[in-house]
């Protein structure tokens, strides 16, 4: 079941050092073999939303954008990285399940590179960004941030142009550029960029995504306000 896995997790690694936690990022993120697994997970797939490189790439960002807004410590920070590069892997044996099998790949991907709590928390990351596994009472902050990052690339740039058609078109994350966080004192700002309005964005993004936001910014910031500015007819050069 698991042949794929072995042909990356002994590639490029000297499985007995415990690497700089930087370094290890930087060896992930240029691990051929692991970019090469997401190019296939496309291919098998065959699905108009990315779930590649590109996908993966934008969820590194979103780390990025909620760490800088949050003030994330740099150690969590790229431990969410590295947790962000492996958490699609698994869907090139599963899509229902792909959480659990990238986890699993995790683990044995990650032997002698960090401490073994190190990967248990990027593991327990990674199972746990799947909405249907995430414990809204974990103190893993990873977790959250992961989380958080891969629930906001609900965005156009995802759609993948050959495979798309009118009907998608109309699909609320088809309608969003970007998202912005804007941090202040007592508050924490959403900028929610929008291409044009959607009844289907508003009953989607109104019942489903802006709640799962809601309650992450509730648990980084406890006593701030939570506003979301949606900016309609967005104009682009």
């Amino acid at each position: 079941m698991f042949d794929w896995f072995t042909k990356v997790v002994y590639n490029g690694f000297k499985r007995e050092n415990i690497m700089d936690i930087k370094e290890i990022y930087k060896s992930i993120r240029e691990d051929e073999q692991l970019l090469d697994t997401y190019d296939k997970i496309n291919q098998k797939i065959n699905f108009v939303i990315d779930h590649g490189r590109l996908h993966v790439e934008h969820v590194l960002g979103y780390v990025d954008l909620i760490c800088d807004a949050l003030k994330i410590e740099k150690r969590t920070r790229y431990l969410t990285f590295i947790a962000g590069m492996l958490h699609d892997v698994g869907r090139l044996e599963s899509r229902e399940e792909h959480s659990v099998y990238s986890a699993e790949f995790a683990k044995n991907y990650l032997k002698g590179k960090l401490s073994n709590a190190d990967i248990d928390i990027v593991c327990e990351a990674i199972k746990m960004h799947d909405r249907d596994y995430f414990d809204y009472e974990t103190t893993n902050e990873v977790a959250w941030l992961l989380y958080f990052a891969d629930k906001l690339d609900y965005t156009r740039s995802r759609y993948i142009p050959a495979l798309t058609t009118e009907s998608h078109k109309t699909k609320f994350s088809y309608n969003i550029d970007r998202f912005e966080l804007v941090p202040s004192k007592d508050a924490m700002t959403i900028n929610v960029y929008i291409f044009k309005q959607s009844s289907e964005f508003e009953e989607i993004f109104n019942t489903r995504l802006a709640e799962i936001y809601i309650r992450i910014l509730a648990h980084f910031k406890k006593e701030a306000t939570i506003v979301f500015k949606l900016v309609w007819g967005y104009c682009f050069a």
